[in-house]
């Protein structure tokens, strides 16, 4: 028995890819494996959906066709990160549902499996082929097709996120996109940005100090309670602070670059001074957010560009 899998996927706006076409096959990984991108939704074709599924197959195994699945996945999340578009990439929520009665009379009628319309993964028996269902649910930058597959013809099974860290900060940043307000998008963008850090040690010298002081904690009157606290972030000094992480992080990745007519190092700090205000004070000047919101985006899109190795 062989296997396929589907990936389906979801732009923040309908009309994201160009063309009338409905459907595309292609070879990747030096035509080892074939894939077909597909719209979904709406009128089924490229220039008017929103949701296109990614496909490929057949597999011999369960495992094998997960395996590309997840592959696929990553070269979405990075032509996400390449052209920020915002995609939902879906961890199998329902856009829409059957029964099983409805499954049932929809398989008669059609004679073929059928299956929920789920977007993220789905592996399944490659014959028969199953019928794919959803119910239709009731400013856009066109971005070429022709991009999209060159994108993952480049990058299926040729990468791999260099951590875990940098696949969650790069999932965080594909679904910034989807936010409605400018204070939630920049939220977003810098929690992708802040899932990346790894603070490294301070010198010696200044972890013994902090060591000292949570000694004199630890002996201290105080309620314990107010001890485990002051101990627990006492701890935290013996690292750089996220703002020594996220500077040095803009000087090893982005010299060179310039954002909001800043270099990497003072573009940082202004968006941490940013975050700083909008997270502990709740003051925000939304005018300034939208200004800078899209230098955020590309300062983080090209951090991010450097978290994929090749196997």
């Amino acid at each position: 028995m062989e296997y396929k899998f589907r990936f389906c996927f979801e732009f923040a706006h309908k009309g994201t890819f160009t063309g009338d076409s409905e459907a595309i096959e292609f070879y990747a990984n030096n035509e080892n494996d074939q894939l077909k991108l597909s719209a979904v939704d709406g009128e089924k074709k490229f220039c008017s959906s929103s949701i296109f599924s990614l496909s490929g197959g057949p597999y011999k195994s369960k495992g094998e066709a997960l395996i590309a699945a997840e592959h696929a996945k990553l070269s979405i999340i990075k032509y996400s990160i390449n052209q920020r578009v915002g995609i939902d990439i879906g961890n199998n929520k329902l856009p829409g549902g059957l029964t099983n009665e409805g499954k049932n009379m929809l398989t008669q009628q059609h004679d073929m499996p059928v299956l929920d319309d789920v977007l993220g993964i789905t592996i399944f028996e490659a014959i028969p082929q199953p019928l794919f269902v959803r119910f239709q649910m009731n400013g856009v930058v066109k971005k070429s097709t022709e991009t999209f597959v060159e994108n993952i013809i480049s990058s299926f099974k040729q990468y791999l996120f260099i951590s875990k860290k940098a696949e969650l900060a790069s999932e965080l940043f594909v679904m910034s996109h989807l936010e409605s307000t400018t204070r939630a998008r920049f939220l977003a963008l810098f929690m992708s940005l802040e899932a990346l850090f790894d603070p490294i040690k301070r010198v010696e010298s200044t972890r013994a100090h902090v060591d000292k002081l949570i000694s004199i904690t630890k002996n201290s009157e105080l309620e314990q309670s107010d001890k485990d606290s002051m101990q627990g972030a006492l701890s935290w000094l013996k690292s750089e602070s996220i703002a020594q992480t996220g500077k040095r992080i803009a000087a090893e990745y982005l010299e060179g670059n310039k954002y909001y007519s800043l270099d990497p190092v003072p573009f940082f700090r202004k968006i941490y001074e940013l975050r700083n205000s909008l997270i502990h004070r709740g003051a925000t000047n939304i005018a300034e957010l939208h200004s800078i919101i899209g230098d955020l985006e590309r300062f983080v899109s090209d951090v991010l560009e450097r978290q994929f190795v090749k196997p």
